[in-house]
């Protein structure tokens, strides 16, 4: 596979920030604006040493 601009499958035209830890401003967010996603910082030793 070869990443090709003219190829792109999404436009991000806004982004909103939401407090960490703030439940009543992430259920606002989830009734005002749509679906919301999230990114985690996955290389925090708490995930690097993660197994299950």
């Amino acid at each position: 596979c070869r990443y090709s601009p003219s190829q792109h499958a999404a436009n991000c035209t806004k982004y909103y920030f939401v407090s960490q830890g703030d439940e009543e401003a992430l259920k606002q967010a989830v009734a005002n604006i749509g679906p919301i996603s999230v990114a985690i910082d996955a290389t925090r030793p708490q995930f690097v040493l993660y197994h299950s």
